[in-house]
């Protein structure tokens, strides 16, 4: 996402730091060195909060895209909610729609969040 920091994502990654229950974060790590990041969440955005799970906060860094991290990080947050018993999840992104189609996300609609035109996408877990 543009105009977040490494810090900021830091920041939100170091109040998710569970691994039993949710929120949660997980982190990809290069030598000692976090490169990237993905969260799972019960609601990522205020103005649909009955919709749950939330796949959020997917970062990588500049030096590393394109080269399937991204991917990986997703993956990995779904493997996650399989394993809580999650059979649907839920993601928004401004720009990044092809990626998770790619994924085998879909289209659940499209809305402005926060004066920002924004696609809801969700992925039912097999």
């Amino acid at each position: 996402m543009s105009g977040i920091s490494f810090e900021d994502v830091k920041r939100t990654i170091a109040g998710r730091a569970n691994t039993d229950r949710i929120p949660l974060a997980i982190v990809a790590l290069e030598g000692g060195r976090v490169v990237g990041t993905g969260c799972l969440k019960l609601h990522d955005m205020d103005t649909r909060t009955e919709l749950t799970l939330w796949i959020a906060g997917i970062y990588v860094e500049q030096n590393q895209r394109r080269k399937g991290l991204g991917s990986t990080i997703v993956s990995t947050l779904e493997d996650i909610a399989k394993k809580f018993g999650t059979q649907r999840l839920y993601l928004y992104t401004p720009q990044s729609v092809e990626f998770y189609v790619r994924l085998g996300w879909a289209e659940h609609e499209r809305t402005t969040y926060k004066g920002q035109s924004v696609t809801i996408m969700e992925k039912i877990l097999s």
